[in-house]
C-alpha cells in the first residue's frame, strides 16, 4: 500500500504534456463541450471540480 502512496504522490506532480494541455484548455474554453469533454479537460488540468460550495458564499 505504502508504494501505491509513494507512487501517487511522485506521479501528482507531473504536468500534461503540451498538446495535451492545448487541448484540454480550447474544450474548458469552449461553450459547446460536452460534460464529459469538460471532466477529461479538468483532470488534464488538474482542476478540482468535485469541491462543494457553502449556500453562503454562493448566495452573495
Amino acid at each position: 500500500m505504502a508504494g501505491y502512496f509513494t507512487y501517487v504522490a511522485s506521479h501528482s506532480n507531473n504536468k500534461p504534456p503540451p498538446d495535451m494541455a492545448a487541448l484540454a484548455v480550447s474544450i474548458m474554453k469552449s461553450g459547446d463541450a460536452s460534460p464529459e469533454l469538460r471532466d477529461w479537460a479538468a483532470d488534464v488540468l488538474g482542476i478540482q471540480t468535485d469541491i462543494g460550495m457553502p449556500a453562503k458564499t454562493a448566495q452573495q
